[in-house]
């Protein structure tokens, strides 16, 4: 994931709300990218790592740029030639009498977390879909995001900006049109990744430490070997 300096990509919208300082086109593109992803569940990525037994609950890590609001999906390595997906289902429905063994059942955990059911018999490995969203503050967003999308994005500053009372700028009836623009875009997004024509950002190689878990590591500071070198922790 590659990241994008939002002054960078507002030259259109600084036309039309001349004279609005930088600190706010920012903040009215950022929270754009940021609603527009969270209805959308467009932003993705994919990390792997591997449970630890007898524990139910990991943290998923953090990032400098995104945070983790959902998932979209978890395979399992139960054997070598034996990978399937586990279903999520609100741990409410759990029974949590039942033995350790091979996990069935997950559930998103806020914030960015992961519960298992049951609690794992063994390590296992595991290949996690995230689902993502720009930090609120941020002033870069990922690129990915303006392949398909930048004009939603725009539109949705748009019709912050051009709403906004006693400013040069206000123009309150296009500020709807951009609205309606910025929802439509949202809607479609949000089927496209649904059915999966477009995932959002690619698959990276990051690798998830499920335990122990360290807040001050991005993700990309993890190796393949499940260890974060610069914390000295090691998960198996």
């Amino acid at each position: 994931m590659a990241q994008i300096q939002v002054l960078d990509v507002m030259s259109q919208v600084s036309q039309i709300c001349r004279e609005c300082p930088n600190t706010v086109l920012i903040q009215a593109y950022v929270d754009a990218a940021r609603v527009f992803c969270n209805r959308s569940r467009w932003l993705k990525a994919t990390i792997t790592g591997a449970t630890v037994v007898d524990k139910r609950t990991y943290s998923l890590g953090s990032d400098p740029y995104n945070e983790i609001f959902g998932i979209s999906g978890i395979d399992i390595e139960e054997a070598v030639d034996d990978t399937h997906p586990l279903t999520e289902r609100v741990s409410s429905k759990w029974d949590t009498n039942v033995e350790n063994g091979v996990p069935e059942l997950y559930q998103y955990v806020p914030e960015a977390q992961l519960a298992l059911h049951p609690k794992p018999d063994a390590v296992y490995n595991l290949t996690i879909g995230l689902v993502l969203q720009p930090k609120s503050g941020v002033n870069s967003i990922d690129d990915s995001l303006l392949v398909s999308w930048e004009y939603a994005l725009q539109a949705g500053a748009l019709a912050y900006l051009l709403k906004l009372p006693g400013v040069p700028w206000t123009d309150k009836a296009e500020a709807k049109v951009q609205d309606a623009i910025f929802n439509s875009a949202c809607f479609s997004a949000g089927h496209s990744a649904e059915r999966g024509y477009n995932a959002g950002a690619l698959s990276t190689s990051r690798v998830l430490v499920m335990e122990p878990y360290c807040a001050s590591c991005p993700l990309e500071m993890m190796t393949s070997e499940f260890q974060w070198n610069r914390c000295g922790m090691v998960s198996r």
